[in-house]
Formats: structure tokens, C-alpha cells, sequence
């Protein structure tokens, strides 16, 4: 078990619900489980994201329905558009439940269905400040916290703003990490710009930056996607003509930049979770 496990076990005690901690689960069990939970009846269900796309992506393929679910917990990453088509298909009655903090800060906000999904409400103990660059910095000052009193920047930028659902307090909309750079050559590479970018491209689902690196150096650069894209070296024209780091660092070897539609993602295999870059380092 980890963090987010006894999270959700404490809020199902203060609830007076039953639940399940599942780590990681492998396509062929997909189907057993999402009988399990339509069986059960299971009105809510949580993870990241990205696991949670898993879920429903699974159910709606298998035409599995969730009629019961009426909440969907999220956190540990922002959240994805692209949930909302198959949860609409899988479990029309569902809305999001979101929860924002880190590791060092515990949770110190969260959202409703009611909320912009990135925008969340502080809780009542907890100080927020926008500092340098807009990067937002968090101090507890419930003495039952882990390390009360201490301020924490996440590394995420964001804005103090009134939220739309009308509750009343500023609320922090949240704009996004501005430490996911990673060196090329030399170079910062802006992972959220550039998966932003080939996003946008008709018939991509997601898509995940792979680093590969030899003696410390890059070797190349792959950027890789899910969904359908017709023409993937037509992209690949475009984003080193579009992106300084790429077309500056490989000058000498554009051909080691490449676009390639795949299956699935470089996951972490015992959480599920799906980072934006990975760097693979060879011999």
C-alpha cells in the first residue's frame, strides 16, 4: 500500500463504507474486475488520472456499464478531458471528486462537480501563497499535520480566483508544473509545451515523451502515441520546426527524433501511472 491507499482508507472509515486497496491490474483482469464492481454495485471509485482512464477505457470497451457509480475520486495528477467521453458512456451518473496537494503537504484542497477541474477550494487550515513566477507555496497550520507550520512549494503554478460554482473565498486554479523541463543536449525540453502540441492532433488520445540517453548524453528522442495518427513523420516535420530544443540539439541527426504510434505507454508497473517523460538510459 501507499499514500493514496490510506487516504482512501481513512475517508471510507469517516464515511462508514467499505472499500478495496488494488494495486496494479493487468488487461486480462480488467473485465473480472469491473464485473466485480458493477455486481457490487460500488458507488464510488478513486485512483490518478491516468489509472482511472485504464478503468473506464476497459469498461466501455468491453461494454461494461456502471450504473451505480456516482463518484469518481482523483488526484496525484491533472485531470484528463478525455475521461469525460467514456465515463459519460460507462457511468453517466458519476461525477468527479477532485483532490489537489503532494507528498510533503498532505491534501490541502479539493474540487466539485460544480468546480473547474483545475480550479480548488484551500481547506480552512490552510494558508496558500502565490510567490515568484506565480509557483504556489502551502503552510498548514492544523498541529496535527505532518510538519505543521513549514512552507512547501510543489513546483506547480497557479492563481488565486473566484471559483464559478459560487462558493465563497478565493479558490486556486492551478496552472500547471513549471519544473517538467528535462535537458536535451544542453538544452531544456518543455514536456507539458510539446505534449500539449501533438495532443491537439486529430485522432491522439495521449501521448508521452521517451528520452533515451547513452553516457549521460541524448541519443534521441521519441515521442510517443496512443490513438490514431495518419501520417506520424508529418508530425515529426512539424514539431522540430516548431520546437527550438528539438531542432537546435539534433541539427546534426533529425532522424533521431521520432514520432511512433504504440499500445500503451511507459507505465509504472505496480502503481499504473503514467508520467509525461521517461528517460531510458543504454550501454
Amino acid at each position: 500500500m501507499w499514500g493514496a491507499h490510506f487516504l482512501a482508507a481513512g475517508l471510507a472509515d469517516l464515511s462508514g463504507c467499505r472499500v478495496i486497496a488494488l494495486g496494479s491490474v493487468t488487461a486480462e483482469e480488467y473485465p473480472q474486475w469491473l464485473g466485480f464492481l458493477a455486481d457490487r454495485k460500488v458507488t464510488a471509485i478513486g485512483g490518478t488520472p491516468s489509472v482511472l482512464r485504464l478503468w473506464f477505457a476497459h469498461a466501455r470497451a468491453a461494454g461494461i456499464e456502471l450504473p451505480s457509480l456516482r463518484k469518481v475520486l482523483w488526484l496525484g495528477e491533472a485531470w484528463q478531458p478525455q475521461l469525460e467521453e467514456d465515463l459519460a458512456a460507462v457511468a453517466p451518473k458519476a461525477r468527479r471528486h477532485g483532490m489537489f496537494g503532494s507528498t510533503e503537504t498532505w491534501v490541502v484542497g479539493a474540487n466539485s462537480p460544480d468546480c473547474p477541474a483545475d480550479t480548488f477550494h484551500p481547506f480552512p487550515h490552510q494558508l496558500v501563497h502565490v510567490g515568484d513566477g506565480g509557483l504556489l507555496d502551502f503552510t498548514s497550520l492544523d498541529p496535527a499535520m505532518l510538519n505543521p507550520v513549514l512552507r512547501y512549494r510543489t513546483g506547480d503554478a497557479g492563481e488565486l480566483v473566484p471559483c464559478p460554482c459560487g462558493r465563497p473565498g478565493p479558490a486556486m486554479r492551478v496552472l500547471g508544473r513549471r519544473d517538467n523541463v528535462v535537458q536535451v543536449r544542453g538544452l531544456g525540453l518543455h514536456v507539458d509545451e510539446l505534449l500539449a502540441r501533438v495532443e491537439r492532433e486529430p485522432g491522439v488520445t495521449r501521448a508521452q515523451v521517451l528520452v533515451t540517453e547513452r553516457g549521460g548524453r541524448a541519443e534521441s528522442v521519441d515521442v510517443l502515441v496512443l490513438g490514431a495518427l495518419p501520417d506520424p513523420d508529418s508530425l515529426r516535420r512539424a514539431l522540430l520546426a516548431e520546437t527550438f530544443t528539438l531542432s537546435t540539439a539534433f541539427v546534426h541527426d533529425p532522424e533521431h527524433v521520432r514520432v511512433r504510434v504504440v499500445d500503451a505507454l511507459i507505465s509504472n508497473d505496480r502503481t499504473g501511472k503514467t508520467a509525461g517523460f521517461a528517460v531510458r538510459e543504454e550501454l
